[in-house]
């Protein structure tokens, strides 16, 4: 939509207007150049205004400049009652004067046709909006419904955040948030003579601020939260992984020494049988089954000795496991510390070194400043010194012209004179002394 589309104004019903004025009275006002241009163009060269369609949009164009004057800048003249009325709708906001709400109008309007005038001159722009709005575009052509609940999450892709598309529908944006208040604000001078919907449109930008900035601390806490839920859950996995630990080796000695001992008994059944049917069959190698019956006891004893050490050099390596990971989670708390404390350091550094770079910048201006000083200073001086020496020379030239030429004070008269008058002087002098 056009920004003369949108100038066009729905007063509200209730208010009453005197009588308009005639449209010979706005003949004289700059806004209806166009047409009256388009009918002097048409009644003078009519071979140039061929084409009956650029004349119909010339004269459309006409016709709404001529709307938009006539519902703004035209001679509206609001009844008291009416006034009144209007005025208890807008206690809260400061009126201004006529005179003050009509010149503030008339510099909006200025910036609202340039800003349109600017809309419209940037072509390449358009050409991109209508190349990213070419799905729209065809849906419309070919009357494909849209879908009914859009936002603004739709029209976002997460891989091309910063692309061209996001940066042209964000200046779009902006230039029709701009255009809006400006419009706003243009009829609330208008009508009612004052800045209240402005003031609502920067309330609302300031509190959208507060907002954001909310929303940022939250994140910030909320974060901190999630690093700590994080730590927490981590020594909760690895306390879970070492307490499974120790409950399968503590199983699987229970499970190793049932064996052993069905095995033992298992072996001790057998020597038995093995003892009865021996004493049975050859009772003269008992000595030789009493030998090896004794060295397999002592075999027996050493692997039960080698797995008890294996068992104590498991727990123990287990024990020092969980002391390692202790140190390791104090050792990283301490290390985050030290680049914390480490980075404000840096901080401070960075600053001091911005400062004193500064202050070397202030030093050498200040240097320069002064070494400019004296070379001007020395320059004046060497100035003055010739122009003294020029002067003692042009006196001393004129003074031996004088002597020479026996002129002035010099002149043997003169002279004369002067000494007269010098023992005139005298004379009088000794006499008022007497």
């Amino acid at each position: 939509m056009s920004l003369e589309e949108d100038m066009v104004v729905d007063f509200p019903s209730d208010f009453d207007y005197e009588e308009e004025e005639d449209e010979d009275d706005y003949d004289d006002s700059p806004l209806f150049t166009r047409e009256s241009i388009c009918r002097a163009d048409s009644k003078r060269s009519p071979d140039k205004h061929r084409n009956d369609k650029d004349n119909e949009k010339k004269l459309e164009e006409s016709r709404k400049w001529y709307l938009i004057y006539k519902t703004t800048r035209g001679s509206i003249h609001v009844k008291e009652t009416r006034r009144r009325r209007r005025s208890s709708m807008v206690d809260n906001v400061s009126r201004l004067s006529y005179f003050q709400s009509n010149l503030f109008a008339t510099i909006l309007e200025d910036m609202l046709q340039q800003l349109h005038l600017l809309g419209k001159c940037n072509i390449g722009l358009r050409l991109l909006k209508v190349q990213y709005d070419m799905n729209e575009l065809l849906c419309a052509k070919f009357s494909v419904k849209p879908s009914k609940i859009k936002t603004e999450i739709d029209n976002i892709d997460v891989k091309d955040v910063d692309g061209e598309q996001h940066k042209l529908l964000k200046l779009i944006a902006d230039r029709r948030l701009c255009g809006n208040v400006l419009k706003e604000t243009y009829l609330d001078l208008s009508l009612n003579q004052s800045f209240f919907q402005l003031s609502k449109h920067i309330k609302s930008v300031l509190s959208r601020e507060q907002i954001n900035q909310k929303l940022l601390e939250d994140e910030s806490t909320n974060k901190i939260k999630r690093r700590e839920l994080l730590r927490n859950l981590r020594h909760q996995r690895n306390h879970m992984k070492s307490s499974v630990y120790e409950t399968n080796a503590f199983d699987s000695s229970l499970q190793r020494e049932a064996r052993q001992r069905y095995i033992d008994t298992w072996q001790e059944a057998r020597c038995e049988q093995h003892t009865f049917g021996i004493q049975n069959k050859e009772a003269g190698s008992s000595g030789a089954i009493a030998h090896y019956r004794r060295k397999c006891d002592e075999e027996q004893r050493v692997h039960s000795e080698v797995e008890m050490l294996a068992n104590i050099q498991l727990n123990e390596t287990l024990h020092l496991i969980e002391e390692v990971m202790q140190k390791y989670d104090k050792d990283i708390e301490a290390i985050d510390i030290k680049l914390q404390i480490l980075k404000k350091k840096l901080e401070d550094q960075t600053q001091t070194r911005i400062e004193m770079a500064q202050k070397l910048v202030d030093h050498e201006k200040e240097i320069r400043a002064w070494l400019q000083f004296k070379e001007e200073r020395e320059n004046l001086r060497q100035y003055r010194l010739k122009m003294t020496n020029a002067a003692i020379s042009v006196q001393s030239w004129w003074r031996g012209l004088l002597v020479r030429l026996e002129l002035g004070p010099y002149n043997p008269r003169m002279m004369k004179k002067l000494e007269k008058q010098k023992k005139n002087k005298q004379k009088q002098e000794k006499q008022k002394k007497k």
